[in-house]
């Protein structure tokens, strides 16, 4: 969801009246360090718990609300106090808007196991975000891998203006080529049925892979338990994968010497590797528990011919796991950011190992995995948190997608020194929470998904926007599966289940 400019620290007695109310407070909960009320928040940053304390702008309410609730502090006087504060500054919204959002946020940072089914629409305009209610931390995403070749030309619309909406630039129309309809057929169903009526929580990241010569969706639920599935079927495949102690964010699935693999983060701050084919996988623990925060992204690549994993944490750290040493540790990858790391997404450019990382402080940032010393080059920005990443290719050349707070999914053309993020359609109201890219035929496709329920797709070849579907409740995780002209899209949804489109 976009939020407008926030209002200066001397914007009336409103604001200075919060500020103080709220530095009361902090004092009479003896002063907890950012570091430890992030901690137990377990979903904001030290550094914007640091900011909302300050109070030198009017700070979002979502975050304000979970910063009070762990404060011990009277909820509800902090929104009235929030909303005046708020109308002073002439962004108004309604007392019902900020209600639905605090419902969200309080049920995602107790770890609610029965979470709302819905998504309530509130203004752009509004701070009172329904979105990062729903789920602060994020989910990543399945990351596509991408060989890249030189001496072909971009689409002329993916280097345009960054404002002018893929699909409405007046070369997108001049290719010759067509969006391919995605036609009444695409019906979307739960994978493996209705929910049982032992609701797990959020399905926060899917993804997809091979076991024994068939296709499988591995998830990552709310409750910490990974659980497998047929494809083709919905059906169960082996017990509930248990280890990690809270909610699980992201997983990526691969092979490791000749074995299915799949890695997961989790909110408990531990990366763990697990063994598909063993009959009763466990979860074995990389590393330490990062001490700062959750690890919110990983992806599976490959570097110089050895299956590695790139992680994205809290602590401001993307890390780089050698997962064919006995005992692997994550290596930080450049200097540490100031703000947490959301997502992550691989892939190859040039024959060389790349990455691509987002997080808190808005920006898209390109690694090179095959430097002796990586460092990251800053591609753009989009005006909120970036929540997921993906990456493919586009005319034969590599590209990223980007999902953000700020309501844009953006693609980034990782060929040019200066990408424009072009979005891809309009902004929305509420936050765009998952991409992924795929192929439809022979056609580079892309999709995504949010607070709003809604499923988006584009014609990557036009820009052209694919008619929309929508599943149950939000969207907060998506993955891709192609086997010739046949396309599968899953999707991770806020109500608990995992939604099936079929292309």
């Amino acid at each position: 969801m976009f939020d407008p400019p926030l209002p200066s620290a001397g914007s009336g007695d409103e604001l200075l009246a919060l500020r103080l109310r709220l530095q009361d407070l902090h004092r009479w909960a003896g002063k907890p360090s950012s570091r430890q009320l992030a901690t137990n928040i377990q979903a904001l940053s030290h550094t914007t718990v640091h900011i909302v304390i300050r109070c030198e702008r009017l700070p979002r309410w979502g975050n304000l609300e979970l910063v009070v609730d762990a404060l011990g502090g009277d909820v509800e006087e902090f929104r009235r106090l929030w909303l005046t504060a708020e109308a002073a500054t002439s962004t108004t919204i309604g007392p019902a808007a900020v209600t639905g959002g605090l419902g969200r946020r309080a049920a995602r940072a107790r770890c609610a196991k029965r979470p709302v089914a819905g998504a309530p629409q509130v203004s752009r305009h509004s701070p009172a975000s329904p979105s990062r209610p729903r789920r602060q931390v994020l989910i990543s995403l399945s990351a596509v891998l991408a060989a890249a070749t030189a001496g072909v030309a971009v689409t002329a619309w993916l280097d345009s203006s960054p404002d002018q909406p893929a699909g409405r630039h007046p070369s997108a129309g001049k290719t010759g080529q067509h969006p391919v309809p995605l036609n009444d057929t695409l019906t979307g169903e739960p994978l493996g049925g209705p929910l049982s009526d032992d609701n797990h929580g959020a399905v926060w990241t899917v993804t997809t892979g091979t076991l024994d010569g068939q296709t499988i969706v591995v998830t990552g639920r709310q409750d910490g338990v990974l659980q497998v599935r047929d494809l083709a079927t919905g059906a169960v495949r082996g017990g509930p994968l248990t280890g990690h102690a809270k909610a699980v964010y992201s997983v990526s699935v691969g092979n490791l010497n000749g074995r299915a693999t799949a890695v997961s983060g989790s909110v408990d701050g531990t990366l763990r590797l697990w063994d598909l084919t063993a009959e009763r996988p466990a979860g074995r623990q990389l590393g330490g528990a990062q001490p700062s925060g959750s690890i919110n992204g990983v992806a599976l690549g490959t570097l110089g011919g050895r299956t590695v994993a790139v992680s994205a944490g809290d602590d401001g750290t993307v890390r780089l796991w050698d997962l064919t040493v006995a005992d692997p540790s994550g290596r930080p990858l450049g200097e540490r950011l100031g703000t947490a790391v959301k997502a992550v997404a691989v892939g190859a450019m040039d024959d060389r190992a790349i990455a691509v990382t987002g997080g808190d402080d808005h920006a898209v940032r390109l690694w090179d995995l095959s430097a002796d010393q990586p460092a990251a080059r800053t591609l753009g920005d989009h005006d909120g948190t970036i929540w997921s990443l993906a990456v493919g290719t586009l005319d034969n050349r590599p590209f990223a997608l980007s999902a953000g707070d700020d309501g844009t999914t953006r693609v980034w053309n990782l060929t040019v020194p200066e990408p424009v993020g072009q979005i891809l359609g309009p902004r929305l109201d509420t936050a765009v929470k998952a991409v992924a890219v795929a192929k439809l035929g022979s056609r580079p496709v892309a999709f995504s998904g949010g607070d709003d329920g809604v499923l988006r797709g584009w014609d990557l070849a036009t820009g052209h926007p694919y008619d929309t579907r929508t599943a149950p409740s939000g969207i907060e995780a998506l993955t891709t599966h192609a086997v010739g002209d046949r396309l599968t899209v899953l999707a991770g949804l806020w109500s608990g289940a995992t939604w099936k489109w079929t292309v």
